[in-house]
């Protein structure tokens, strides 16, 4: 008795499990609104990746806004010292390029944010709906600003050795 009874109550529960399908395929609108709300969880996923990326790029800003501001002090140590004869002239322009360097990496981190961030408000806008196409545009494009985010890492871990190299090394002849 208890095994016939255990066999109808997991029929039954199976027959609740497949009611959704049925009423849904019975039903246009419930599946257009499913649709939509798989659609919306979708575009707030993208939404939550592209906050992640927009972070590591707020970060690469930082770093590189750092980055000149440590070569600019370093550039005024050298001029307050007066020692600028040739060799450290050579130097201090060298700095200076490296600060340019610094500084176009800020300013492309900062124009990259700006344009992440709209990107983020278009999908987080309620009701937007978006084709099946231009809803994989946008996740290629947001996977293309993550990469681009490990290269601009990647460029200022370098322009802090080439600021290292440039102030450990002997200055030269002019």
């Amino acid at each position: 008795m208890r095994t016939s009874l255990t066999r109808t109550w997991a029929a039954g529960i199976a027959m609740l499990a497949l009611l959704p399908a049925t009423v849904t395929a019975q039903n246009p609108a419930a599946l257009q609104q499913q649709q939509q709300m798989e659609q919306m969880q979708r575009m707030q996923e993208h939404a939550r990746q592209l906050t992640e990326t927009m972070r590591q790029m707020a970060t690469v800003q930082e770093r590189a806004h750092q980055l000149e501001q440590q070569i600019v002090q370093e550039m005024e140590q050298h001029r307050l010292r007066r020692d600028l004869d040739v060799q450290f002239a050579e130097r201090l322009r060298q700095e200076e390029r490296l600060r340019e360097m610094a500084r176009s990496m800020n300013v492309g981190a900062q124009e990259m944010h700006r344009a992440m961030e709209q990107l983020r408000s278009m999908l987080e806008q309620a009701g937007t709906p978006f084709q099946r196409d231009v809803e994989q545009e946008v996740e290629r494009l947001r996977h293309h600003w993550e990469m681009m985010v490990g290269s601009m890492e990647e460029g200022i871990r370098l322009l802090e050795r080439l600021r290292d190299r440039v102030q450990t090394s002997a200055p030269t002849g002019g």
